[in-house]
């Protein structure tokens, strides 16, 4: 039997790593409200600190009631032409990095992840992230 597989699952899978709390950057086309709540949870529970999220486009224009929450949550929203998923938690102890087929959204179709905690494929994630930031509309908000 195949188990369900999403990208709140892999964040969970990620978490249950460390005890300490984590930032956490989350690049994806798309963001569920659910997602948002959840991150918002984790973050009163002091599971996760600092939070970015690299978002398409089209989310701020036409899912503004989203950037809205996200805004109220997260500490950075990076907006950009982007179809990439991942989603990288990292705090003194721990790092890992997850490369997914799965938006930051709560659905029912069965996905893939590459997970790593391996430093030199994290570095080059966080190279490839900062020509993201540089060519994105960025917000950064009251958190």
């Amino acid at each position: 039997m195949l188990r369900r597989l999403d990208s709140w699952s892999i964040l969970e899978g990620m978490l249950e790593h460390t005890t300490h709390p984590v930032s956490v950057v989350v690049c994806s086309f798309a963001v569920a409200e659910m997602w948002i709540r959840r991150l918002f949870k984790l973050k009163e529970l002091g599971k996760v600190g600092r939070v970015t999220v690299i978002i398409d486009y089209a989310v701020m224009t036409r899912h503004r009631r989203k950037v809205i929450m996200l805004e109220n949550v997260v500490d950075e929203i990076y907006f950009s032409n982007t179809h990439a998923k991942m989603i990288m938690v990292e705090n003194e102890f721990f790092q890992a990095a997850a490369i997914l087929s799965a938006n930051a959204t709560m659905n029912s179709r069965v996905e893939s992840a590459y997970v790593t905690n391996r430093t030199d494929e994290i570095n080059d994630l966080k190279e490839d992230l900062k020509l993201i930031y540089g060519n994105s509309i960025s917000i950064t908000t009251s958190k």
